[in-house]
């Protein structure tokens, strides 16, 4: 079983602008739909409590992302997440909530995010945007994917069946032609496109520029073993390992992933590792 560092990919602290979001407000009602006692450090939004669970557990760094959404409950600033990584250096590494509805905008938003505020890539959720929807392989969205390719800025995309007014918005289809257009963006898919499993773990092993977070349905969903049939043949080194606390108990998720047949050789990139590798870590 693995015992080294761990860096949780999928961990929102609870500290403004996080605890404004109606994931706090909605922590025990997710926790009781899987039957799993809510983690404490989100329950109490208590920062040092939060330090002591990642200490016991040895998650030695985390990582987050804004959301752009046009439900302003469900909205961070992406100041308040520079802050976050500033206040606690070392820490956390935030990624920036891009609004993807003026291209323009979004590219100077980008531009501000890592340049003034140092904020180390960017996170779009497209499946909340209703009015219009927008698919990630729409043609509107391909010079903002040309301006993230030529200067390197990697990009989540939150996508599953909890993402968006109905469940064809977690298909990762669009990500397979987005992926195949720009084969030099780095995509990390987050919740792992949930319940489309065997398609993401399709497509990751045909674009190599598509990294893979189950986070939330990581363990006890179904199909969750297909992320570990993935890692441990080809996917060893584009796999991150994410809690998604506060909407899952970190102790309960460590402990059940760590009771996964991974590898050892392919666990250890999955906790940590890769992630070091494609933040860089020192």
């Amino acid at each position: 079983m693995y015992q080294g560092p761990i860096i949780d990919f999928r961990l929102r602290p609870p500290l403004d602008p996080f605890t404004r979001m109606v994931v706090y407000n909605n922590v025990a009602q997710y926790e009781a739909k899987i039957k799993e006692t809510p983690d404490p450090a989100g329950v109490k939004r208590d920062m040092n409590l939060l330090f002591q669970e990642m200490k016991e557990l040895n998650i030695v760094h985390g990582v987050f992302g804004g959301r752009m959404h046009p439900v302003v409950e469900a909205c961070t600033d992406n100041d308040g997440i520079a802050k976050i990584v500033k206040d606690y250096p070392g820490k956390f590494t935030g990624f920036a909530g891009i609004d993807h509805r003026d291209i323009k905008k979004a590219i100077a938003e980008t531009e501000r995010s890592l340049k003034k505020l140092g904020l180390k890539g960017i996170n779009m959720d497209l499946g909340y945007f209703q009015d219009p929807p927008t698919n990630y392989d729409d043609a509107k969205m391909y010079p903002y994917y040309e301006f993230l390719q030529a200067n390197k800025i990697p990009m989540m995309a939150t996508m599953s069946g909890l993402v968006g007014a109905n469940i064809t918005t977690a298909h990762p289809l669009p990500i397979d032609n987005v992926a195949r257009d720009f084969p030099n963006l780095t995509i990390m898919i987050m919740h792992g496109c949930w319940p489309y499993v065997q398609e993401i773990c399709a497509i990751a092993f045909k674009r190599g520029n598509v990294y893979l977070a189950a986070d939330y349905y990581g363990y006890g969903f179904p199909g969750h073993m297909f992320y570990v049939e993935a890692a441990n043949t080809y996917l060893e080194d584009r796999v991150l390992f994410a809690t998604a606390f506060p909407m899952r108990n970190m102790k309960i998720m460590i402990e059940t992933h760590k009771s996964l047949p991974f590898k050892p050789e392919v666990a250890e990139k999955y906790f940590y590792r890769n992630a070091k590798n494609l933040l860089g870590l020192q």
